[in-house]
């Protein structure tokens, strides 16, 4: 009896294409748990690099709009220059603050590795 509907016979090629095809439907097929747990990897690496880029570049154009303003000529200019570099500063640290939080944390999840190196008491300590 085969498992083909209506009583007809598969060949072993049909067969080996429903595997194939059905293969990559049972891989997406991931639990709950699973999806989240790589959408936390992502946040984290993200977040971690976000934080730092973020900072290193907030820093950078704050710096940059800030000098522009000491040399602009026009008040409106100058005061709206300056509201944005002196913002894009404050940001920097918060920044930096959290892209190291998130890089801890990718740490974290991550085992430890112990290091080769061998490490001896100083002879000198014994005199």
């Amino acid at each position: 009896m085969s498992n083909f509907p209506y009583g007809q016979k598969r060949s072993e090629r049909e067969d080996v294409e429903r595997f194939v095809t059905t293969l990559p439907d049972s891989r997406t097929k991931a639990t709950p748990r699973l999806m989240i747990r790589r959408l936390l990897s992502k946040a984290q690496v993200l977040g971690a690099v976000g934080g730092l880029a973020g900072g290193i570049f907030s820093a950078l154009f704050g710096a940059a709009f800030t000098v522009a303003s000491w040399l602009t000529r026009n008040q409106g200019a100058r005061q709206w220059l300056s509201t944005i570099g002196t913002a894009l500063f404050f940001l920097t640290v918060p920044l930096l603050i959290f892209g190291g939080y998130c890089m801890d944390w990718v740490e974290k999840d991550k085992p430890q590795r112990h290091s080769k190196v061998v490490r001896y008491e100083d002879e000198d300590d014994d005199q």
